[in-house]
């Protein structure tokens, strides 16, 4: 589904921009007045170069901001030492989404009983393990982490159930009824590609919840489904960078104790935000 809108689009686009190019030959070929055909031309230049602006702007959104958690810096030493600030803005990121999203499993549960620093634990051996790696040996895909090979076997094997995720089957206890607990993996929240922001506009409940607390998901979400529906209509929406301001400064400074703003991108685009949630 997703391919087919992808291509339908592009072909949207291009047939807009043929129908442009053939209305600017129709009128240099039969109008004869200089001054309108002088002015047709001006409006199909600035048409064209309004829409290839547009096209440029959001492909720079998309090339530095992600939807995901971005974990490049946590398997790269050289570049971690190069961004260390970026670095512990996704590093704080990372201690608080893994209780957001594996907090409700018994694994978890029992990881923190033990030790109650095991996320940062659990980090640095993610990033030890990484540089342990032979120099031919490369994480280029989620697939790849669990080649990575932890010195601690006991976070070893947490980040293993972390990576494959599942179902929890609970202990049977005598007086007790409790029910299976379903887990995600983690690549449906981590991205390993080179990304320096958040794009809070289309990040998941426990990724905004890393950045926001929980307490403010739910008017992120009611939020950008609204200026969603106002930008959505081919004509008469709403303009994407005027709701890209709304949505800014509704939550910009909602933000957790310790995240700055520079890694957060809040473009509002066309894009249903409801399919990553």
């Amino acid at each position: 589904m997703l391919m087919t809108l992808m291509t339908y689009a592009r072909l949207e686009s291009y047939r807009g921009f043929a129908i442009t190019q053939s209305q600017f030959e129709f009128y240099m070929k039969n109008l004869e007045r200089e001054g309108y055909a002088e002015s047709a031309k001006k409006w199909y230049e600035g048409h064209v170069a309004t829409t290839k602006e547009q096209n440029d702007n959001e492909r720079q959104t998309k090339s530095k901001a992600s939807p995901k958690l971005p974990i490049a810096l946590f398997l790269k030493k050289d570049e971690r030492e190069k961004k260390q600030e970026l670095f512990e803005q996704f590093n704080l990121m990372a201690k608080n989404i893994l209780p957001a999203i594996y907090g409700h499993t018994r694994f978890f549960k029992e990881a923190l009983e033990a030790d109650e620093h095991f996320v940062e634990q659990l980090l640095k051996a993610i990033s030890q393990a990484a540089e342990d790696l032979p120099s031919k040996q490369k994480i280029k895909n989620a697939c790849d982490l669990s080649t990575l090979s932890f010195k601690d076997p006991y976070l070893h094997d947490i980040f293993y159930l972390m990576l494959k995720g599942g179902v929890e089957i609970p202990k049977e206890e005598k007086g007790t009824v409790e029910v299976n607990v379903s887990y995600p993996k983690l690549s449906k929240y981590i991205t390993l590609d080179n990304k320096s922001q958040i794009r809070v506009f289309l990040a998941s409940r426990p990724l905004l919840a890393s950045i926001f607390g929980e307490a403010i998901v739910n008017d992120i979400l009611q939020k950008r489904n609204e200026l969603y529906t106002e930008v959505k209509p081919k004509e008469g929406g709403m303009k994407t960078e005027d709701a890209t301001q709304i949505f800014k400064d509704a939550f910009e400074n909602r933000r957790l104790s310790g995240i700055v703003s520079e890694v957060l991108d809040f473009t509002v685009s066309k894009t249903d935000p409801a399919g990553y949630e």
